[in-house]
């Protein structure tokens, strides 16, 4: 088990929220919150919480996840931001706004998964860097 295990997941659509929710209880990462929207989320971010990633889906009623994805990287840069959306063209701007990573709906929760791991594998590459450096 690594180092990035807290996650929140922003999704309006109740029955993805709970299936996402689901796989990454089953992947044993430790969901700490879910929202039906982006402001909900914000402002629990806003909070005493410590987090590590945040899901969201991008396309939401009121703030929609690339509002919130910019919000979050100008304010907590060093959170792990994971977006996802049925509409591939929104990927190029998910990626210019900071996201990690992007996942194109429907896809398997395998696919999250294999996200997930990468980004862990690239944190602790970094910090191996980082450790060497100050050797």
């Amino acid at each position: 088990m690594g180092f990035l295990r807290k996650i929140i997941v922003v999704e309006d659509d109740a029955l993805v929220r709970d299936m996402t929710v689901s796989a990454l209880r089953r992947f044993d990462y430790e969901v700490i919150a879910s929202f039906d929207n982006a402001a909900a989320a914000w402002a629990y971010l806003d909070g005493p919480e410590v987090l590590d990633i945040v899901v969201a889906d991008v396309n939401m009623p009121g703030m929609d996840g690339l509002a919130l994805l910019q919000k979050i990287k100008a304010k907590y840069p060093q959170k792990i931001c994971i977006c996802m959306s049925g509409d591939v063209s929104n990927k190029k701007r998910a990626l210019q706004l900071g996201a990690d990573a992007f996942l194109v709906k429907p896809f398997v929760m395998s696919d999250l998964y294999h996200v997930l791991q990468n980004l862990e594998n690239e944190c602790h590459a970094v910090e191996d860097g980082k450790r060497m450096a100050h050797a």
